[in-house]
C-alpha cells in the first residue's frame, strides 16, 4: 500500500517526533512518504531518524501565508501582512487547492494521513483534505491536529 504523510511545520518538535514515531511501526512494509514543506525545521532530524526504512521525502514549495507571518518582522510589518492575508486569503487557498489537487493526482497514494502542526499554520493542511477529497472521494484522508 502507498501511504503519504503530509505535513506542514514551522517549529522543530512535536510533529516531527509524532510522524518519526508513526512511520517507525510499518509493520505491513507499506510504501511511506513524508510529503513536508522544504522549510520544515525538523525535516533534518526526521530524515536522520528515520533513514534506515524504507521512506521517501518530497517536499513541496506551495506559496503559504504561514511562510511570512512566521517570520519575525517589526509589529507595523506583521500587522501590515495580516490586513493582506484576510482580503487575499481565499485566492492563496484555491491556488493552494489546485496545486495539491494536480499533486496527488499524480502520485496516486492509497492513503492520505494529514498531520497539522497546528499554530503557526495549517492553511495547506486545510487545502491538502479538500484536494484530497475531491481527488479520490471514495478514499477518506486520515486527519490528525
Amino acid at each position: 500500500m502507498k501511504i503519504g504523510y503530509f505535513i506542514q511545520n514551522y517549529k522543530r518538535g512535536g510533529v516531527n517526533t509524532f510522524v518519526k514515531n508513526l512511520v517507525s511501526k510499518n509493520i505491513y512494509n507499506d510504501e511511506i512518504f513524508i510529503i513536508s514543506n522544504n522549510n520544515n525545521p525538523g525535516l533534518k532530524f526526521l530524515k536522520k531518524k528515520t533513514k534506515t526504512k524504507n521512506i521517501k521525502f518530497i517536499e513541496y514549495s506551495i506559496f503559504a501565508w504561514d511562510d511570512l507571518l512566521n517570520k519575525n518582522f517589526d509589529y507595523k510589518i506583521l500587522l501590515f501582512f495580516k490586513s493582506i492575508y484576510s482580503i487575499f486569503f481565499p485566492i492563496t487557498f484555491i491556488y493552494q487547492t489546485i496545486r495539491l489537487f494536480f499533486f496527488f493526482n499524480k502520485r496516486k497514494f492509497d492513503k492520505i494521513m494529514i498531520i497539522n502542526g497546528g499554530y503557526p499554520g495549517g492553511d495547506i493542511c486545510l487545502a491538502a483534505t479538500l484536494a484530497w477529497v475531491k481527488s479520490y472521494p471514495e478514499k477518506k484522508p486520515w486527519i490528525n491536529f
